[in-house]
């Protein structure tokens, strides 16, 4: 599921960005339980270390970079950076250039 899942993950991450008005220096933020739900993975802790691990399979990739923040209400919520590249592929393929 690892590699399926990262692939999974970093097209939501995309289409984040994308949605949020694809500005270079806003990072696209997440809760893990909101990705799970939205990949329809379930919320077990399993699925949310297998979530926290293709983030990190991102990071190691230099894809993208990772900050935590720790939210009141929510917990602990990833600030995710996508890699200049990606921004750039993710602007020619859907025609945000």
């Amino acid at each position: 599921m690892s590699e399926d899942l990262t692939s999974r993950l970093e097209m939501l991450l995309v289409l984040r960005w994308l949605d949020q008005g694809a500005d270079a220096e806003d990072p696209v933020r997440l809760a893990l339980d909101e990705v799970a739900a939205e990949l329809d993975l379930g919320a077990e802790r399993e699925v949310l270390l297998e979530v926290m691990r293709a983030l990190g399979e991102l990071e190691t990739k230099k894809v993208i970079a990772v900050t935590w923040v720790a939210e009141p209400s929510a917990g602990r919520t990833a600030e995710v950076h996508l890699s200049r590249e990606l921004r750039a592929d993710a602007r020619q393929l859907f025609g945000r250039d």
